[in-house]
């Protein structure tokens, strides 16, 4: 799993051009002054401490941890130009600064940002500031780097974290950066440890020269970075911030995250806050509100489908192309929220278009009765005969365990169906649920493939992909996730065929979901349904 450094200290998940060494917004050769830091030794004193106040909540639940918090960065000028990353600063009120050996922040305004490329440039109220200047040589694999930043993550309350640098090599300057939070076509792959709360901090050599921009590391399986760590390198930077001295850049004015759920196959870029004037915002995107509020999800760009692999890349790659100024059709789904930050249930689909007169308005709505409730906690519940087990939220509370609960014309087999409403389950599409069936004597009939087969959906809805290999650790076979069955775009379908290592029975399992809100619900399902091979 590859995450950004997000700031705060919490974990997060990166194009070069060749543009020539020196075009950082006025740090070229000719104009080097006495301010030009020249050695490692002095590389804390334009290196920056960024506190990103105000702004959205952490998000958190189905839709993916997003927070706001502190981070690092560097200044590249004396008259107070600094980068850092954009997701330090993405979503905040307001910034404040501290530069090396000052107690008292320095205002702060942010000049532009690029949502893809994750970089941002800010402008310092100061003047006569020491800076960072580039590297002009080869950076090549084994070049010796340090990391230098300001790591959050053992630092309580109000206190600023003392400067860090940490030693390595790079490892690749080619390694891949399409991540949650940014699309980047290469990016410096090193060993020099970053920690959280040094994003945007400088990449350098051992004269102090900037190699790249710090903002992301591998997480082990117990969510603490790992080697290899991964700067923005300098081509890429250099070719991005001169463009972002006069705007943002490759951005609608969002702050936001790629979201998947590949069990059920929904997937966009989930809004956290929206920039006052801003393409998004003049188009009628709004941020996150959890209070009692609404989320906004941004599943389609151009008529085309965005985060389907988890990542940023099709969404930049339509701005990219398309330049981030053009009229773009956009879909979104907007989630009513409880006062907790819940879904409730409710959602609409709306429409429009960025750059245009053409605002979003709702083309389709749902009502609150065919989310699921997973306030209330999950149920164990059982077919008649007590071989299929599964856990369902309790406000699928319409149940049943009789054979009749699935399809007519299969060989005899227990079944079990649970729902808020069967019958909208069964007759509908806008009504989750679940059915299950299993069978010792099919598997005389069927294989999982053949078995599929009888559950084609293609009339009514599209298939998403194609049939995939299934295996949960207890069941292997293959599976199908459908969508936009009977023209409802929020729904997902996902049918399931498969059988234990022995091969003594095969199961069917079919679920179908509304939305975001029946993410957690489907979760479950597939991983608590087990079938007695015994009571069959």
């Amino acid at each position: 799993m590859l995450l950004f450094l997000l700031p705060g200290g919490c974990l997060s998940g990166a194009q070069p051009e060749n543009n020539a060494p020196g075009e950082n917004g006025g740090t070229t050769n000719e104009e080097q002054s006495s301010n030009a830091v020249t050695s490692l030794e002095n590389v804390e004193d334009a290196t920056l401490y960024i506190e990103a106040r105000g702004g959205e909540a952490d998000m958190g639940r189905q839709f993916g941890e997003i927070s706001f918090g502190s981070g690092s960065g560097f200044i590249i000028s004396e008259d107070g130009l600094a980068v850092t990353n954009n997701h330090v600063v993405a979503g905040s009120g307001f910034l404040q600064v501290y530069i090396a050996g000052e107690d008292e922040p320095v205002d702060a305004t942010v000049l532009g940002t690029s949502e893809c490329s994750d970089l941002a440039v800010i402008k310092l109220n100061a003047g006569g500031l020491p800076y960072l200047e580039w590297r002009e040589g080869e950076i090549s694999s084994t070049l010796e780097v340090y990391t230098a930043g300001f790591p959050a993550d053992d630092v309580e309350g109000e206190e600023i974290p003392d400067y860090t640098t940490t030693r390595g090599s790079v490892n690749s300057t080619e390694a891949s950066g399409e991540t949650a939070f940014a699309s980047v076509d290469s990016v410096i792959e090193h060993d020099a440890v970053i920690r959280p709360g040094s994003s945007g901090g400088p990449l350098v050599d051992s004269e102090g020269r900037v190699v790249g921009i710090n903002y992301a590391a591998r997480i082990d399986s117990n969510g603490n970075p790992t080697p290899p760590y991964f700067a923005i390198g300098r081509d890429e930077a250099q070719g991005i911030l001169s463009q972002l001295e006069n705007g943002d850049v490759d951005s609608i004015g969002i702050s936001g995250e790629a979201f998947v759920n590949e069990e059920v196959g929904f997937s966009g870029i989930v809004v956290t806050s929206v920039e006052t004037g801003s393409p998004a915002s003049n188009a009628g995107i709004e941020g996150f509100d959890p209070n009692g509020g609404t989320v906004d999800i941004i599943t389609e760009l151009e008529g085309t489908r965005l985060a389907e692999d988890g990542t940023k890349s099709v969404y930049c790659s339509v701005l990219r192309q398309r330049g981030d100024d053009a009229p773009m059709k956009i879909r979104v789904e907007r989630y009513q929220l409880d006062a907790n930050g819940n879904p409730t249930g409710e959602f609409q689909v709306l429409e429009g278009e960025l750059n245009s007169d053409r605002e979003l308005e709702v083309v389709e709505e749902f009502g609150g009765t065919g989310g699921s409730d997973t306030s209330g906690g999950s149920t164990e519940i059982t077919d008649d005969s007590g071989a299929i087990m599964v856990e369902v939220p309790s406000s699928w509370s319409d149940v049943n365990g009789s054979p009749a609960a699935i399809l007519d014309g299969l060989p005899e087999g227990p079944a079990l169906a649970a729902s808020p409403d069967l019958n909208g389950l069964f007759e509908t599409f806008e009504t989750p649920g679940v059915a299950i069936y299993a069978s010792a004597e099919a598997v005389q009939t069927y294989t999982p493939d053949t078995l599929l087969d009888n559950f084609d959906f293609s009339s009514s809805c599209e298939l998403d992909g194609s049939r995939e290999s299934y295996d949960d650790g207890l069941y292997v076979g293959v599976s199908e996730v459908w969508t936009n069955c009977g023209g409802v775009s929020s729904q997902e379908l996902i049918s399931i065929a498969a059988t234990p290592e022995d091969g003594s029975f095969i199961i069917y399992t079919f679920i179908q979901t509304t939305g975001p809100e029946d993410v957690e619900a489907a979760q479950r399902v597939i991983e608590t349904f087990t079938v007695d091979g015994g009571a069959l």
